[in-house]
């Protein structure tokens, strides 16, 4: 149950519980394109924006995740 006035986690910052933030809405439906570069692994761009390296592969239809290139582009939300 949560209650009027109580703080809830929500968009990675925190917003007084029945008070919509439209930006925080809007920041969370904004898909975000990532270039690779030299030496990156699906690891360090997953670790980079807080994704799983799945959620990447299915974002991208990639059917290799071993193999990323450098100035590929990739959504990584």
């Amino acid at each position: 149950m949560i209650c009027a006035s109580q703080k809830v986690q929500a968009c990675e910052k925190e917003i007084q519980a029945f008070n919509y933030d439209s930006k925080c809405y809007s920041d969370q439906l904004t898909i975000i394109e990532y270039d690779v570069q030299e030496g990156d692994t699906l690891l360090d761009i997953a670790n980079r924006f807080h994704v799983s390296i799945q959620n990447i592969v299915e974002w991208n239809g990639l059917e290799n995740e071993d193999l990323i290139l450098a100035g590929q582009t990739l959504r990584v939300r």
